[in-house]
């Protein structure tokens, strides 16, 4: 059974946009570091810069806006209709919708909305950009080159890398492809992803190419290990041995909403009823630890709740089906409070 460090009633803060004190005696959490495996896991709509956070605002037509850590300063820096973003070397890379939704495009802009330039035009260069993660000047990527499974209908998602200077596209993967949109850790110089409802494992320096036993979705990798959900479990994968070990199962039998693997632990979101609720626990599934209990504003059905953690902030974002909205709270552990956007 986890300790509650707070609830929060959020109900007129999110209509006002105000923030609250919560309990004041709410233990200090030690400071985190963003995991860029996570932010993949959770949709990529958010990356920092070390002084700005920025993220896609589903609210205002999934634009580009950037915010400072303690709420203060946001700002809209492009108005293009943005999917999920990275940043690198002070410059944002992002997968971007065109010409009203009809095409698609990987595309960079400065961290100050000057430099917008397109990279790849899906129609242009028949190749779409599903997922990426960039990792020692290569963009890794799942994304498809225009085939289509003739059973299913869907486009084939194939693991790609693309030079960040050239942007010459190598596909790494030939033989295994799939039509579900994969995710996929960078962890030891081994790309580990997902194709369907099979896992493999790319090695970059030998290009060797393995099925490998891995549980769940939603893969992240921190300090040598990677981490996967699987319904009310979260499983933590060893690279050497290839064994599957239950790190937290929840014993109501609730499912993992979101996870996300930090430095110093992990923090992942249960859905009970109309309540999200947030805990954090260590690497090895100990000191389970309950940081907060979210009401769903009723009348919206929500689509998926998505994670973002640096330094002491959690940003908890949930996605709604109507009129593709969401709304976004964040949790301060160091001041003890919260505000929300």
């Amino acid at each position: 059974m986890s300790k509650t460090m707070f609830s929060i009633i959020i109900l007129v803060s999110l209509l006002l946009g105000c923030s609250a004190d919560v309990d004041e005696k709410m233990p200090q959490i030690e400071t985190y570091q963003m995991n860029l495996s996570s932010n993949a896991a959770n949709l990529s709509m958010f990356t920092s810069d070390g002084q700005f956070v920025y993220y896609i605002n589903y609210n205002d037509g999934c634009k580009l806006y950037k915010i400072n850590e303690n709420g203060s300063g946001n700002q809209i820096i492009a108005n293009n209709s943005f999917i999920k973003i990275f940043h690198y070397n002070g410059v944002i890379y992002f997968t971007e919708r065109l010409n009203n939704n009809s095409s698609g495009a990987f595309s960079c802009i400065n961290t100050d909305g000057t430099g917008y330039k397109v990279l790849i035009d899906e129609e242009v260069d028949n190749i779409s950009i599903w997922n990426f993660i960039i990792y020692e000047d290569n963009i890794y990527a799942i994304g498809d080159k225009g085939d289509v499974e003739p059973d299913a209908g869907f486009s084939l998602g194939y693991l790609m890398s693309i030079n960040i200077d050239s942007m010459e596209i190598t596909i790494l993967d030939n033989e295994n492809s799939g039509y579900i949109m994969g995710d996929f850790v960078i962890c030891e110089d081994k790309i580990y992803y997902r194709m369907n409802h099979t896992k493999f494992m790319y090695d970059i320096s030998s290009k060797e190419i393995k099925e490998v036993p891995i549980i769940g979705s939603q893969l992240q990798e921190i300090d040598g290990n990677v981490y996967s959900v699987d319904m009310n479990k979260i499983y933590k994968f060893d690279v050497n041995n290839f064994q599957n070990n239950i790190i937290y199962q929840d014993d109501k039998g609730l499912e993992i909403r979101s996870l996300y693997v930090t430095n110093t632990g992990i923090i992942f979101s249960t859905k009970e009823s109309n309540t999200l609720n947030v805990f954090k626990m260590n690497h090895d599934g100990s000191d389970l630890l309950e940081i907060c209990s979210i009401p769903y504003l009723n009348f919206r059905q929500e689509k998926q709740d998505i994670l973002y953690v640096i330094n002491d902030k959690i940003f908890i974002v949930n996605i709604f089906v109507v009129e593709n909205k969401s709304f976004l709270i964040v949790v301060d552990l160091k001041e003890n409070k919260f505000w929300s956007l």
